[in-house]
This record gives C-alpha cells, sequence and structure tokens, in this order.
C-alpha cells in the first residue's frame, strides 16, 4: 500500500446523519470522501435493499425481518433519524442508492453483504445485487466485502474481477486463538487478499508482524483496512500507517484533517 489511506464514509456517516440513507449518501458525496460504505440486505422479492441490521426495529418505525418485506412496500417503511425520531425518508433500494453514486463517479461504491437473520445467505443474493448494479450501468469503482466466506466465493467465482476483502471481528479472530498466519492462509486460499479488520484487533496485536512471513509476492497483493475508527486520536495513528482504507462515522473529521 502507497499513498495516504482512502476515507470510507461508515454507512454514509452514521455520526452525521440517519445511517444507510440517501441523504447519508448524498451529503457523504458532498463531502468528497474517496468511498462510502453502505449495506445490502433483501426483500422478500429478491429486491436488494440498503439497510444494516435483518430486522426493521432499530432503524425504522416498523418491526420483524426485512427478508419478509415486498420491494412494493419499501416507500411505506419510514426511517428514524439519530436521536430515534420519525422522519420522512423511507427505505432505500439498491438500485435507489446507485442512482446518487452515478452522479458522483469518482466516489467509490463499498458495499457489504449482509445474511439474514438466521445468519444464512439471501437466496440468489449474488445475483441480484449484481443484476441491480448492471441494470443501472453502474461505472463507479466497488469494493465488496462481508462476514460469509462462502458468499465472498460465489461473488469472485462470478465476477472474477471483484475486488473483495472479507471483514474480520473478534469472534473469528478469538475462534483462530490470534493465530493471523492460518487467517491468512485461508485468505489466500479463497483467493481473497483483502483483510478488512475491526480496527481494534489490530490495535491489540503487533499488525506490522502479518506482513513478516509473507511472500513478496503475496505481501505485494495484500490490502488491510479498518472500521470503524472515530476517536482522533485514533484516526490520526491509522493515517499514518499502511492501511488501504478507514471507514469512519465522521467522515467530516477525517477530511478536514486529512484532505
Amino acid at each position: 500500500m502507497r499513498g495516504q489511506p482512502l476515507i470510507v464514509a461508515h454507512r454514509g456517516g452514521a455520526a452525521l446523519w440517519p445511517e444507510n440513507t440517501l441523504e447519508a449518501i448524498t451529503g457523504a458525496i458532498q463531502l468528497s470522501v474517496d468511498a462510502i460504505e453502505i449495506d445490502v440486505q433483501q426483500t422478500k422479492d429478491g429486491v436488494p435493499v440498503v439497510l444494516h441490521d435483518e430486522m426493521l426495529d432499530r432503524t425504522t418505525v416498523e418491526s420483524g425481518s426485512i427478508k419478509d418485506v415486498h420491494s412494493r412496500d419499501l416507500k411505506d417503511i419510514r426511517l428514524k433519524d439519530l436521536q430515534g425520531n420519525l422522519t420522512e425518508q423511507t427505505l432505500p433500494s439498491l438500485a435507489d442508492a446507485l442512482e446518487l453514486f452515478s452522479k458522483s463517479p469518482s466516489s467509490m461504491l463499498s458495499l457489504e453483504l449482509k445474511n439474514d437473520d438466521a445468519g444464512e445467505p439471501y437466496p440468489n443474493a449474488v445475483k441480484n445485487i449484481l443484476k441491480t448494479l448492471d441494470d443501472a450501468h453502474f461505472k463507479n469503482d466497488i469494493f465488496f466485502h462481508g462476514f460469509d466466506w462462502h458468499l465472498l466465493g460465489e461473488l469472485k467465482s462470478t465476477l472474477k474481477t471483484a475486488h473483495a476483502g472479507v471483514n474480520i471481528e473478534w469472534a473469528q479472530w478469538n475462534q483462530l486463538n490470534g493465530n493471523h498466519e492460518a487467517l491468512m492462509d485461508q485468505i489466500f486460499a479463497s483467493q481473497i487478499s483483502h483483510f478488512n479488520f475491526d480496527a481494534t484487533i489490530l490495535r491489540e496485536t503487533n499488525w506490522q508482524e502479518w506482513h513478516q512471513a509473507r511472500s513478496d509476492v503475496e505481501r505485494a497483493a495484500l490490502r488491510f483496512s479498518v472500521w470503524t475508527v472515530n476517536a482522533n486520536n485514533e484516526l490520526d495513528f491509522w493515517f499514518k500507517e499502511p492501511v488501504w482504507g478507514i471507514a469512519t462515522d465522521r467522515p467530516h473529521v477525517a477530511v478536514e484533517r486529512f484532505k
């Protein structure tokens, strides 16, 4: 990795606007961040929708699972603001979000692929996401990522040129007893050479050691990004490190300090 890390607006900038909304995407574009991260779930009829949780309760006025909602009802599901109050915004489809991105060709889309409330991939999730991108004639750069190795493998086998990364949180790290070599072996075996880490894991380990035991070829291909970095001192730390991207709920602070 060379050069300054990319500034990624996490969920569009969750400290500034209601997360994963068209308002957040618009605001992040206006901030001139490098990339905007959104999450994608799926409706009952297979339409990709921009939503972090598989359940509606936290960010909307409705309850229940998104997989039980038909896409025709999305415009009836109103969203909450940062204080939990009702807004006039409604739950956006991925197609709605892509329309905004298309007006800003330099904005990278960081797209997290989610599973349903049972922890299972949605039916035809990869196919439906790629079709939505194709229907939109989407030309912006895309970074696909998620926690499900099999789903990412399906994505890579379907779209071989896809830039994809696996999200690593404490649960996976603890399962491997902190064995970073075993995790790297899994990554390279899956032909995914991008780690998207909970930043606190790398802060509590000597993360530079991750590079030392690999071949020159593997090191050259390897990318790291971190989430979610919000405190000023943590932003300062990571912007000095050779990471590809830094996801933050406070993209305005990162832009002011580092752009």
